[in-house]
């Protein structure tokens, strides 16, 4: 699986280099953000027949288009959706505290290229 995982990583990366290019106007950019995490921590009080597990789960997507009215400025708008879980238990596996959230945003930006050409 971690082979795996690297193999793609690196095609991406391979990828992502062979298709830059220098932005012209008129010109338009599709890109997006994929993102997964988890994390677990266990907390062990100075009582010792009482722990407790904290899991946070979240995911976020966000695709964004971008247009370049001319040479070195960008226009950008990102749209995204993010998702966040997190529980909470103790040892005996009944829940003290679970909850979620989900959050919908929309983020337009602006960038100045300043390409050097040596």
């Amino acid at each position: 699986m971690r082979n795996n995982l690297l193999s793609v990583s690196l095609l991406l990366l391979l990828l992502s280099i062979s298709l830059y290019a220098q932005p012209e106007h008129g010109n338009y950019i599709l890109g997006e953000t994929i993102n997964y995490s988890t994390n677990k921590t266990q907390d062990y009080p100075s009582d010792q027949n009482y722990s407790a597990d904290q899991t946070v789960k979240q995911f976020m997507f966000s695709p964004s288009l971008g247009y370049f009215p001319s040479y070195p400025f960008m226009y950008d708008l990102a749209m995204g959706y993010t998702e966040s879980n997190t529980e909470y238990k103790q040892n005996n596996d009944s829940y003290l505290i679970s909850y979620s959230s989900n959050l919908f945003f929309i983020s337009p930006f602006f960038k100045f290229y300043n390409f050097l050409i040596v």
